[in-house]
Formats: structure tokens, C-alpha cells, sequence
């Protein structure tokens, strides 16, 4: 017999001990963190063992979760076997949280057990801090009296988040959409208390905060407008609930759109048995014109491969000249050397060069070559074997692209020992579902010096090993199988289970675990046979997975155990139904769709729509789906999941065993495992046997060639597409070997490199000046159509209608459903509308054009119908507000035509052709262009908007005047403004607003407060600063209404997004955006540093931001306490001014002067003295000495502004130099004609 600490590990010396038995076994999960904890534990089990072995005349068991939650159910179940009389059994939480001021946490349940019962406990857990915390037992009765214990982990996760998007791809000046659903482990929104929502941009910083919001049946929504230039890269939703933090996001980037389009075809795979690959290559203009140029195509083997240089194999080129598209033929084996038995992924990429402007576009795919077309996958129903009962795995037979084999024999070797002549072999025809069950029937007793089971596959001239499985272990030779009877569990319906075992069945005790908890246990009697069937009802707890556990115990007090992990699927009752009509739309109708979801009464509904555009570019990785939620539930399970599918194959045949696909992954060898892989504690008296799983088919490295069968290498048939039952080769060290697809690593002798070739070849090259995350598109993102929430009614159906698109498109929308009752559930099947016109014409134009320019209107005529038609194309010009010039005439500018027509051709089927009309516009303003399209019954009018403006330059002009009238009930004034010589005919445009403040003026024109560009730190942070002046006016004054106050916050949060792409990493800000390689400048972090302070009254301002801003200030500090300007790269295109230059002098003075540099550090350092540490505050005071030690006798040299600004530091900091500062200002002022000024 052997000791076991509180985690159910040996404490034994010994490592060749392998077996092990205890009479208090312990099974945990957890590792102690302290020794103190792990001798404590190690004497309350020593205890609870002399406790337990004491009085054996009957046992006990203890089965509950390895992990707790806060605020969920904790199941414990406590059940006895064979004891003499009632047991009274006690059951205790404890816990010690390790927050500071934490209360300690103890609840406690008592059980009176019958002989052979089992009773489920349920503990009602709080909201629990971290910390430690213990699961205690205690029994007397019934010929029992024990103690034991044993840790539990804490696992802080009790809710689901879900964050959505409209899209999951935007670029600056997009608006987000998302939501938020959080619900608990059940589904359903029991959240009641506020949540916390932040935005971080692709820096990390966070731009906007939602604090203490709620949600309504679990969902909140809104909606975020990203500014102009914002920071690019992956932008991150973070929702904290109760101190559980979950994370959702979305990518910002710039979208490019090549000028025109190439595109490759290449088949779903090929084989060697393929010879030749064909690939096709098309390339034309985003209307469909056909490119005229020259194709390269290069095609280049690729590696997996096991060290940092892959092996390179120049890549094969082929040129080709093409119109539109051309095709190119390759042969596998002559033209790109390929060889050999295991899968190959090629890459291929074609480059099309136009021949006007030697414009190069690429397009690149992949294709993968196996070495056979088709492939066997070996799944298995369990890891391990059971001697004396029956083992069941499958053969799925499938092509490449995962199609079934639907005919066909396949021949399948297997056998108990290793020994070539032991194999027995069957055939077996192939089904429609490509899948085949294999029953084997494992001998009682030992059949040989070796005892284990083989499989080996062969289907045409492909002959695959499929591994060996280790026999299950039990010292009695005592096994039991449970075998799932019911083809599909569904919730609210009976589960069937069979249970054979190897010795007679007097009674078992079953457990059904679901997300992380026990569901339902029970004692059943089994009427002494060696078969049983028991039933039990699905839970919807038990959707989507859940996992049973049976097991006995036998006379000798060895307990014998079997685990099943299967799926159940939800009731048809609990589904969400969504339907859509009609599936195709006419955009040129009225475009009505009716939408509508069938759930459960006083839903909450909500509903989206993804266009196959977007889809295409971006995936539905942004929207909730039922993988989602199946992934995120499973998450709550502790256990060990089987790799693969569960409860059924892939290709849609249910099992009698949950099934997975071939993996290294050996469970439930030993009863001990079926605990420790369901993640449960198993706290008993009884012998639950203990031994490491042994790994079948694994080899050791040694002296001469090893099999993983343990057979002669050399007698084995050859292997086939792949490695498998072959030899690995043992490799010298430092040998290069490759990472075929399928099996291990393979020597191979790499041909050199030539000269800088390989992917890392320029790894050392610096990255390039504007390395913006950007994405190249082949086709316009369309907007969000369906991004919405509603309600149901007490039936539970929602109807209503909604505008399609005039986008051309195919939309899949999706819909869930979120109630009190069953919480939140998935439509099973997305409805898909098409938007089409069978017959249409689209126009392009620029937004702006000048008065007497030439510009092109294009369009193209798009015809689906079948035939080919002749359209008349006419361009309308009723008003005469354009000319149609004439080319050929050099005087005149063009004739006033009404319209102008054209005549052209177009394809049927989908066909396209191209045209386009010159007009010069004759008048400023918007300019409407109408172009109609008629061909025989079918015609389409599109209209768009030009907006013409005026030659020259805009020449503002502003007349302020004051009015305070006393008694009169009118006035008037005339104001007189002198236009300018030169003045553009009918450019002139006069705009008269009265104000009863002096700022009102400003409120209504936020946007606009000052005319001037925002490329830059400085520039952005000049239209930023009046925003906050207003505000500030309009609150004190009492003036600022809601409407205006949501306005102009949000308009200063766009700025505020927007000058955090001038952020670098060091926390400084720079005049351009990070990606131009450009340093941190001091005057523009002390501007931005002291301007969002006052920011931050209006706006959420990441504390951070200002801190690090200052951080950065500090260490531009010099010995003598003055600041300056750390030296910039500054791009080639830009002035190659001093360090510190601005791109506004009459903001930052004359910032050459130290004094006029370091005083305007210092204002930022005093006005934003709460968010000062000492370091900060310490470099305020050394600027302080700095400025009064200059003027100290220095007068004469110091200059005007500088010396302004550090008067206004030193009274800001009530400096005793304050008032010499003011006299010496004082004295350079200029005082004439009751004028008083300065100037340098």
C-alpha cells in the first residue's frame, strides 16, 4: 500500500514503482503554491488515512468539480458503498481570499446516506475573491468513520462575453457600430449590476470609456465614429464584468485599391497522379475592361520546416503575354521537380504588367500536391482498449478536399500482438457516407509476450498505418463500457446508455457533468448481469457537450470506472427561426424585405446582415455564431476534451462512442484517469488504481534503427503518402530535416542559397518610411444593411420590413434570440437575400471639378439578362448648365447640347461595356448629371452630383460688430465691403448671423472654427484648442445645452483620436504620425500634455497619455535646468529646419531661445500638477531656478516672448522673481499715442 498527498501523487522514493493503490485516494488537479500548504494537506490526508483504514467495512465516495466559481452552483456528490448502516456524511468549503481585507469563506452540508445511495449536494457560491480553497469530508456510520480534504482551484470566470461588430474591417472616418452580450454559463442575461466598456486604439490607448452601463436581457449597444486620421492597426473592445475582463475587436486600416484587378484560378488540389497543374490568370479593369500586358507566373515550393532558414528551391518562372486572361500549364513532376511520398504546398503568384504604363499588380494563391488523391482517417472511440469488450473505431475514406469516397473496398489489418503474422484482415465496402465502423473483439486474457492493438488501412494502391492503442489497465482485470445508445440526445429528452461489463454488475453509480458542474447522479441497481441499460433526461444545462462517469466498487475495494463524453443538442422548441422573403430583390423596385423571427415570447432580437464582399475580405470572425457559443460554454469544462468531433463523425454518421480523430493523446487507461480527465476531485476510500499511460507507437532514440511496432524494419511493406509504419530515421545531430505534411521530420540536403535570397534575407533592413497597416482590395466595401435589436411580442414572432441595398450584392443574415428562460440562442440557419437589377447602368464622376474644366463622365451599361443587347446611352443637359466640347476645335469650348447619346453593345449573361461623355461645367455649385440607359423593354436612369467650384483662391472676410441698443426698438447699420479687383464672376457669397454671446457664433460651426489643414501634431491640436474654449465659456456663462454639449464632445474626441497617431512609443508626440520615423518633440508634448488636461473635464483621457508625456519631458531636461528639442529625422519632402521646428511659428514663438522653450515646459509641468510625480514636480523646480538665475542681471539679452512667457510661469508657480519678470517686461514696452505694445 501506498501514501498519497493531498493532490493524489505517490509519496513514494521510488520511480519503478508504476502501479499504485491507496485506501484514501485523493484526486485533484491543482499544485499546491507553498510548502506550508502542501505539508498541511499531505498530514490531513495521512489523517484522513489512518481515519479511513481504521473501519473498512464499507466506503465512500466524493465526487465534485476541481474548479470554483464565483457566483454559480458547486455540486458535490456524496454516495456509499456497501456499508452496514446510515452514514452521516459532511461536507465543507473553505477558503482564505488573499485580498487584503477579504473575510474568510466556510459553507457546510450534511447528507444521511442508506447503504449503497447516492445524494447530490448543491453549495450556493457568492461573489468570491481569490485565494485558497478546500474541499473537506467527513463520515461516521455504517461502519465508517473518515476525514479527508483536498484543494480546489479558483477560477474568477462566471459570465460570457460576446462583442460584436457591423464589420470587421473600417477605415479612418468609419462609424462602428458593435454590442456587447453577457450572459451567465446557463445563457441566460443574469447580470444585474453595471458593466465597464472601454475602446483602445491600435496603440492600446484607450479612446473611449462607457463606465457603469447596463445592459437590456444582457445586450448594450452602441456605436463609435472614428476620426479622419485615427491610429491604425487591430482596435480593441474591452468589457469588464465584475472584475472579469473579456476582450473583442476590429481592424482599422487604409484601403487601396489597385487600379486594376488580377486574379488566379487553381484547382481545390492535385495529386502526382494529376501530372500537369493548369493555372488561369485573369486581369482586367475594375469595370471589366481587359488588361493588355505581360504575365510572369512563379511557382515555389513550400517548407515545413524545423530550424529558422527554411530550404529554398529557386522558384520556376514562366512569361507569357496575355489580353484579359491566358492559361499556363505546368507539369509536376519535369517542371517542378516534384518527387517523393508526402504533400507539398505550392505557391503561386502572377505578376501582370500593363502595357501603357508598365503598372504591375499581383495575385497570389496556394495549392496543396499530395501524393494520392484521396486520404483514410483512422477515428477512434477511445484511447485505450478493453480486454474482454467489444472496441468500436472508424474509417472515414475521403478525397483531398474532405468529399466522401462513395464506392469502392478498403482492406483493414488488425492485431492483439506484435507479431506480422498475428494480423487478421477484412474488407469492407465503402458506403455513400465514405465512413466505415470497425468492431474488433479483444481477447480476455493475454494472447502473447505483447499485448496491444494495431490497425493498418489500405484502399487502392495507398497503404496507411494508423497507429496502435495500449490496452486499458486494471490490477483485477475488471473492466467496464458504457456505450451511448441514442443516435442524437436532445435536450428534454431520454438518454439511452448501455453499460457491459467483464464481471457480473451488482449495482454502479453514475454522474453527468456539464460545464464544469454535475448536472445529475444516482445509485442503480443492475440485477447481477454483465449487461445494463439505464436512461436519464437531457438538460439543457448538458447543450452542447456533456460527460458521464460510471463506476463501482468491487469486493476487494478496487473501484472500477468508465467515462463517456458526448453531445447533445438543444430541444426544436428552444431554436430561433429566421425568415426572409423574397430571397432575391429588384433594386429597381421598391426594394422591400420582410424580415421575420420566430423565438420565445418577450425576446430580445437581434439581427445582422454581412454582404459577400465584406465576408470575402474579412471573414465572420466579428459576429457571434453557434461555434461561439458551443467554444465558449466547453470553456467552462475542466476536463480533457477530445480532439475532433464529438458524439459524431465529421461526414454526419452518429456513433455508439464519442469519437475524435487520431491524436497522441492516451486517456481513461486507468479508473484514476476517468477522475482526472473528467476534472473532478475524487475523494474515497477505495483503491482507485494509478498508472502512467504508456505512450503506443512512441520510440525512444538508441542504437540502430526503431519501429514503432517493434517489428524488423526491413520485412514491413512500403509506406505510402506519408510516413506512416515506417522507420523514422535517426538523424546525425545538426542534420537539416524537413516537416513533411503528414509524419515526421525527414533529412533532407538543402540546396545553397543563391546571393540574398530567402525570406530573411533583408531582415536586417530598417522598416519603410510609411509602414501603415493598409489593405489592398479587389472589390468597395459595402455599408452595413442590418445591424439592429428589437423585440418580440408575447407570441414570440417578429415581423417587419426593411429597405435592401442599392449595393449589388449577396447578404447573408444572421439572428439571435436572448430571454430570461432559455437565454441567449443562435439562429440555426442564416437567410441569404440577393440584391440585382437585370438590366442597369452606373455612373462615375469626381466629387469636384473647377468651372471651364474638361471631365469625363463614366459609365458602364451592365446587362444579366441572357441575350446580348444594343443600349442607348443619353447624358441629360436640360438646364444647359455644361458644354460638349469639341476637341477639334481649339476656339470654342464645346456646343450647349440638351443631351447627347451613345450606342453600344453589350454581352448577355453579365456582360459589360464601357463608355464615357466629356462636359466642361458652366456654373458654380452642385452639378446634376443624369445618365439613362435604354435597351428594348429595359431601362436605367442614374444620377450624381458634381460640385463645381470657382477658379482662383477663397478670400475670407469678417465684420464684427457690437450691438447694444438702449431704448430704440430697431437698429440699423450699413456695412461696407470692398470686393477685390479681381473677384471670380458669381464666386461672391455673404452670410449674416446675429448672437446674443460672443462665442454663440462659434457653437454652431464646431467643425470649422478654424480654417486650416490638420496633417500635423500642431495643426491638429490648433483646431482641438477652440473646441475646449468654447465649452469651457458656454458652461461657466450656464449656456451650454445638451444637444451642443454631445456635439462638441464629439467632436473633441475625433480630434483627440486623432492626435494620438502623432504619439510615438516613448509616450512623446511628434509633428507627424509614427509610421514616418519621426522623434518626439519637446514643445509639442508639453502643448498636448497641458491641452488635454483640459481635455480630460470633457472627454475620457487616458491617464496614462499624460503621465508618460511628462515622463518623456523629464529626460529632455538639462544640467542647468533648462529643456530642449532632442534631435528629429525629418523626412527629405519637409524643411530642413532646426531641431524643434513647428509648423506654426506664430503658436510656438521664437522656441529657439532656451528660456522661451523651458518656460513653456513649465507651464505644462504647473498645469497639470495632479498628474505629477516627483520626478516631475522636482525638474518644475530645477525650471523655476533655471528662469530665475537668467534674470539675474541679463535684461538687455533676453528676448520680448520669452521673457512674456516665463512671466506668465513664474505668477502661475507664485515665484519670488515673479515681479522682477513683470518689471523687466514692463520696461520693453512701447508706449505712444495711448497705444501700448512690444515687439523684439
Amino acid at each position: 500500500m501506498m501514501l498519497f498527498d493531498g493532490w493524489g501523487h505517490p509519496n513514494n522514493s521510488s520511480n519503478n514503482n508504476r502501479a499504485s493503490y491507496s485506501s484514501a485516494t485523493t484526486t485533484a488537479a491543482a499544485e499546491a503554491t507553498t510548502a506550508t500548504r502542501r505539508t498541511l494537506l499531505f498530514l490531513l490526508s495521512l489523517l484522513a488515512l489512518l481515519l479511513g483504514t481504521a473501519s473498512a467495512a464499507g466506503t465512500y465516495s466524493v465526487v465534485a468539480p476541481n474548479i470554483l466559481r464565483p457566483n454559480r452552483d458547486f455540486s458535490v456528490v456524496v454516495s456509499s458503498h456497501g456499508t452496514e448502516g446510515v452514514t452521516r456524511m459532511g461536507v465543507e468549503i473553505t477558503g482564505n481570499p488573499v485580498v487584503v481585507g477579504g473575510s474568510e469563506f466556510k459553507s457546510r452540508q450534511e447528507a444521511l446516506l442508506q447503504p449503497d445511495t447516492t445524494q447530490l449536494l448543491k453549495f450556493q457560491m457568492g461573489d468570491l475573491d481569490h485565494g485558497d480553497y478546500h474541499l473537506s469530508v467527513s463520515g461516521s456510520g455504517g461502519g465508517l468513520e473518515f476525514r479527508n480534504i483536498t484543494s480546489l482551484k479558483f477560477e474568477p470566470k462566471s459570465y460570457s462575453v460576446f462583442v460584436e461588430t457591423d464589420r470587421g474591417l473600417y477605415q479612418p472616418g468609419d462609424l462602428v457600430k458593435f454590442r456587447v452580450v453577457v450572459v451567465n454559463p446557463n445563457l441566460r442575461p443574469s447580470v444585474t449590476g453595471a458593466i465597464d466598456i472601454l475602446v483602445q486604439d491600435g496603440s492600446g490607448t484607450t479612446v473611449m470609456k462607457y463606465p457603469r452601463v447596463f445592459t437590456n436581457k444582457g445586450v448594450w449597444t452602441n456605436q463609435l465614429q472614428l476620426s479622419r486620421e485615427p491610429v491604425l492597426g487591430d482596435w480593441t473592445i474591452v468589457v469588464s464584468v465584475l472584475g472579469q475582463v473579456n476582450r473583442g475587436g476590429f481592424l482599422v486600416a487604409e484601403f487601396v485599391k489597385p487600379k486594376f484587378e488580377v486574379s488566379l484560378e487553381l484547382p481545390d488540389y492535385l495529386s502526382l497522379e494529376d501530372e500537369n497543374m493548369t493555372v488561369f490568370i485573369h486581369a482586367s479593369y475594375p469595370y471589366g475592361r481587359p488588361i493588355k500586358g505581360e504575365v510572369t507566373l512563379q511557382v515555389t515550393p513550400r517548407y515545413q520546416y524545423e530550424y529558422l532558414q527554411a530550404p529554398y528551391d529557386a522558384p520556376v518562372s514562366v512569361v507569357r503575354q496575355m489580353k484579359g486572361s491566358t492559361s499556363i500549364e505546368l507539369r509536376l513532376n519535369e517542371d517542378l521537380g516534384l518527387r517523393g511520398d508526402y504533400a507539398r504546398v505550392l505557391s503561386v503568384t502572377a505578376y501582370v504588367k500593363e502595357q501603357l504604363t508598365d503598372r504591375v499588380q499581383n495575385a497570389s494563391s496556394s495549392v496543396t500536391v499530395y501524393r494520392f488523391p484521396y486520404n483514410i482517417n483512422f477515428i477512434r472511440s477511445s484511447d485505450t482498449f478493453k480486454p474482454g469488450l467489444k472496441y468500436t473505431a472508424y474509417l472515414h475514406v475521403s478525397y483531398q478536399d474532405g468529399r466522401p469516397v462513395t464506392s469502392g473496398e478498403i482492406t483493414v489489418r488488425h492485431a492483439f500482438v506484435r507479431d506480422e503474422a498475428a494480423f487478421i484482415s477484412t474488407t469492407h465496402s465503402i458506403p455513400d457516407s465514405g465512413t466505415i465502423a470497425l468492431e474488433v473483439h479483444p481477447p480476455a486474457t493475454r494472447p502473447g509476450p505483447s499485448w496491444t492493438l494495431a490497425f493498418e488501412a489500405r484502399y487502392e494502391n495507398l497503404t496507411q498505418w494508423l497507429g496502435e492503442l495500449p490496452r486499458a489497465q486494471s490490477p483485477s482485470g475488471t473492466y467496464l463500457q458504457a456505450t451511448l445508445l441514442t443516435d442524437v440526445p436532445t435536450v428534454g429528452e431520454e438518454v439511452l446508455v448501455a453499460l457491459n461489463s467483464t464481471e457480473t454488475l451488482v449495482y454502479f453509480v453514475y454522474e453527468v457533468l456539464a460545464r464544469g458542474d454535475v448536472i445529475h447522479a444516482s445509485t442503480l441497481q443492475a440485477h447481477s448481469g454483465h449487461s445494463h441499460t439505464f436512461r436519464f433526461i437531457a438538460s439543457g444545462t448538458m447543450f452542447p457537450k456533456a460527460r458521464l462517469m460510471v463506476h463501482y466498487v468491487r469486493e476487494d475495494g478496487e473501484m472500477v470506472a468508465d467515462s463517456l463524453h458526448f453531445a447533445v443538442q438543444r430541444s426544436p422548441r428552444d431554436k430561433v427561426t429566421l425568415t426572409v422573403t423574397p430571397s432575391a430583390v429588384d433594386t429597381g423596385g421598391d426594394g422591400l424585405v420582410s424580415i421575420s423571427v420566430s423565438a420565445r415570447p418577450n425576446s430580445l432580437i437581434g439581427v445582422a446582415s454581412m454582404d459577400s464582399a465584406n465576408l470575402a475580405i474579412t471573414g465572420a470572425q466579428y459576429r457571434m455564431d453557434k461555434t461561439d457559443i458551443i467554444k465558449e460554454l466547453e470553456s467552462y469544462d475542466p476536463g480533457q476534451t477530445p480532439w475532433g468531433t464529438v458524439g459524431s463523425s465529421s461526414h454526419g454518421r452518429r456513433s455508439r462512442r464519442a469519437l475524435r480523430t487520431e491524436m497522441l493523446w492516451y486517456g481513461t487507461a486507468t479508473a484514476h484517469d476517468v477522475f482526472q480527465n473528467a476534472g473532478v476531485v475524487m475523494m474515497t476510500n477505495a483503491r482507485v488504481y494509478r498508472e502512467d499511460p504508456i505512450g503506443s507507437g512512441s520510440y525512444f532514440p538508441g542504437h540502430g534503427p526503431i519501429d514503432g511496432r517493434g517489428w524488423d524494419p526491413e520485412n514491413l511493406p512500403p509506406a505510402h503518402n506519408g510516413p506512416f509504419g515506417r522507420v523514422p530515421q535517426l538523424h546525425l545531430p545538426g542534420a537539416n530535416t524537413l516537416r513533411p505534411d503528414l509524419g515526421p521530420g525527414l533529412e533532407y540536403s538543402a540546396p545553397p542559397r543563391p546571393p540574398l535570397a530567402g525570406p530573411y534575407a533583408f531582415s536586417f533592413f530598417p522598416p519603410p518610411p510609411d509602414n501603415k497597416p493598409r489593405v489592398f482590395l479587389s472589390t468597395s466595401m459595402n455599408p452595413t444593411w442590418l445591424f439592429t435589436h428589437r423585440q418580440t411580442g408575447l407570441n414570440g414572432i417578429l415581423t417587419w420590413q426593411e429597405k435592401a441595398p442599392k449595393q449589388l450584392s449577396r447578404y447573408t443574415i444572421t439572428a439571435f434570440a436572448i430571454d430570461d428562460f432559455d437565454g441567449l440562442t443562435i439562429a440555426e440557419s442564416p437567410a441569404v437575400v440577393t440584391t440585382y437589377r437585370p438590366f442597369y447602368v452606373s455612373v462615375r464622376v469626381p466629387s469636384s471639378v473647377m468651372r471651364g474644366e474638361a471631365v469625363a463622365v463614366e459609365a458602364v451599361v451592365f446587362n444579366h439578362v441572357p441575350d446580348n443587347m444594343t443600349a442607348t446611352v443619353t447624358i441629360s443637359n436640360e438646364d444647359g448648365l455644361f458644354l460638349f466640347p469639341d476637341f477639334s476645335n481649339q476656339i470654342d469650348q464645346g456646343s450647349p447640347a440638351v443631351s447627347k447619346s451613345r450606342t453600344v453593345s453589350v454581352a448577355g449573361a453579365g456582360g459589360r461595356t464601357p463608355l464615357s461623355f466629356m462636359i466642361v461645367p458652366q456654373k458654380l455649385g452642385p452639378l446634376r448629371i443624369k445618365v439613362t440607359a435604354v435597351a428594348g423593354p429595359y431601362s436605367d436612369t442614374e444620377t450624381q452630383i458634381i460640385k463645381v467650384k470657382a477658379e482662383g483662391s477663397t478670400l475670407y472676410v469678417n465684420k464684427a460688430l457690437y450691438i447694444s441698443p438702449s431704448t430704440e426698438s430697431s437698429f440699423s447699420r450699413v456695412l461696407n465691403i470692398t470686393l477685390p479687383r479681381n473677384i471670380v464672376e458669381d464666386s461672391l457669397h455673404i452670410e449674416v448671423s446675429a448672437m446674443g454671446d460672443l462665442l454663440g457664433g462659434a457653437a454652431t460651426s464646431l467643425e470649422h472654427l478654424l480654417r486650416l489643414p490638420t496633417g500635423c501634431g500642431e495643426q491638429n491640436m490648433a483646431t482641438m484648442i477652440p473646441i475646449m474654449i468654447v465649452l469651457k465659456h458656454l458652461r461657466s456663462v450656464g449656456e451650454l445645452s445638451r444637444s451642443l454639449e454631445e456635439r462638441a464632445v464629439a467632436e473633441l474626441q475625433l480630434r483627440f483620436q486623432q492626435q494620438l497617431t502623432y504619439r510615438q512609443k516613448d509616450g512623446s508626440f511628434a509633428t507627424f504620425d509614427e509610421y514616418r520615423t519621426t522623434k518626439g518633440g519637446t514643445w509639442l508634448t508639453a502643448f498636448v500634455a497641458k491641452s488635454l488636461r483640459v481635455a480630460s473635464d470633457f472627454i475620457d483621457v487616458p491617464r496614462e497619455v499624460i503621465v508618460r508625456a511628462l515622463s518623456w519631458l523629464v529626460k529632455q531636461q538639462q544640467a542647468d535646468g533648462s529643456f530642449s528639442e532632442p534631435q528629429r529625422r525629418v523626412e527629405e519632402s519637409n524643411n530642413n529646419g532646426a531641431a524643434g521646428d513647428s509648423s506654426y511659428p506664430e503658436l510656438t514663438g521664437a522656441l529657439e531661445t532656451p528660456l522661451t522653450l523651458t518656460s513653456f515646459v513649465l507651464l505644462a509641468i504647473l498645469e497639470v500638477e495632479d498628474y505629477s510625480s516627483v520626478a516631475v514636480r522636482n525638474a518644475g523646480n530645477r525650471a523655476l531656478e533655471y528662469l530665475s538665475s537668467l534674470l539675474q542681471g541679463q535684461e538687455s539679452s533676453l528676448d520680448t516672448y520669452g521673457l512674456s512667457i516665463a512671466t506668465y510661469a513664474l505668477h502661475v508657480a507664485d515665484h519670488p522673481y515673479k515681479d522682477t519678470a513683470f518689471y523687466m517686461l514692463e520696461a520693453k514696452a512701447t508706449v505712444r499715442d495711448g497705444m501700448k505694445w512690444w515687439s523684439d
